[in-house]
């Protein structure tokens, strides 16, 4: 039996049949960045590595050692700026309390001396009065001014007693107690010219009562001195604590060098990462490892490879096509 089969026309595709190399689509070669080496390595040929996997390590006690120093003097040069920052913090609390004290001292010195002037204009006047007493009877007038001298010479020793205890259990300044000192002997020294106004009142001017005003005018004398070097140890007080604002600046001068310093430091310390960093061969995608160039022990210097690898999830094909078959194509 012959098969009949009904002839038609249709288009043939030729097919052609071309020999080529398959290969990786990416290919790299990975290079050593430092002098160094080979201590060991982690891959073989045909290996598929990730991303970051490390190829090989070189030796890195020097550039451990590098850093550790690094390290070191940033620590040191950091604890240098907080332990001046400190000492800033410090001066400036302890300026502006002796500036203030030292204010405070000058006010209350020019009072105590305003006072002791008073206190000498009083006693003058209490001499001439004495001195030209013409027995005139002022009786009432004298008592009341003693009945009020007596009352300030109370409350002068009892401020005087309480600074005293103060000042010994180490809570108030002897200038303090000083001041306490002055304030109650003049309370003193009022009574007792009070005292004298009212003798004078009963009995006249008297010999003694002349020298008694006398002593009061010496008296009120040697308290507007001492006032007034309380007034001027106060102003040197001042500016001794105005001298502070230049330790102030030196300090502030030495924090910006020290934090230059502690800049540089970080930056030490970074480099030295970076170096160290450089001891680690890693690859640089994902791929396979396709040769190694460089086994443990190996010398390495910047440039010299130490493997080749090739990303294979995509490949490409190169081949050759001859010129008879390129129509077709």
């Amino acid at each position: 039996l012959v098969d009949a089969v009904t002839v038609r026309s249709q288009v043939v595709q030729p097919v052609n049949t071309l020999s080529g190399q398959v290969e990786p689509y990416h290919t790299a070669t990975v290079a050593a960045e430092a002098a160094e080496r080979i201590l060991s390595r982690h891959v073989e040929r045909g290996d598929r590595v990730q991303q970051g996997a490390v190829l090989a390590s070189l030796y890195a006690d020097t550039a451990q050692t590098a850093l550790s120093q690094a390290r070191n003097a940033h620590a040191q040069a950091v604890a240098a700026r907080r332990q001046v920052e400190a000492d800033y913090r410090r001066a400036v609390i302890e300026t502006a309390a002796n500036r203030q004290q030292a204010c405070a001292g000058v006010d209350q010195a020019l009072a105590d001396q305003q006072k002791a002037r008073a206190q000498y204009a009083q006693a003058t006047a209490g001499e001439r009065k004495v001195l030209s007493y013409t027995r005139q009877q002022e009786m009432h007038q004298a008592e009341d001014a003693l009945t009020q001298a007596e009352a300030d010479e109370r409350l002068g020793r009892i401020e005087f007693n309480r600074q005293t205890y103060l000042v010994r259990e180490g809570a108030s300044a002897q200038e303090a107690l000083d001041r306490a000192q002055a304030a109650y002997d003049a309370a003193v020294a009022r009574r007792q010219s009070a005292e004298q106004s009212v003798s004078l009142a009963k009995d006249g001017a008297r010999q003694e009562d002349r020298d008694a005003a006398g002593a009061q005018v010496a008296v009120a004398r040697a308290q507007i001195a001492s006032a007034t070097h309380q007034v001027e140890r106060a102003r040197a007080a001042l500016r001794i604590a105005d001298t502070r604002d230049t330790r102030l600046e030196s300090l502030r001068y030495q924090i910006d060098g020290l934090r230059a310093q502690e800049g540089q430091a970080h930056d030490a310390v970074r480099q030295a990462e970076i170096t160290l960093e450089k001891r680690i061969i890693k690859a640089p995608f994902t791929a396979r490892v396709l040769a190694t160039l460089a086994d443990v022990g190996d010398l390495m210097s910047p440039g010299t490879p130490v493997a080749r690898l090739g990303e294979i999830q995509r490949v490409k094909v190169t081949f050759a096509v001859p010129e008879a078959s390129r129509p077709t194509l």
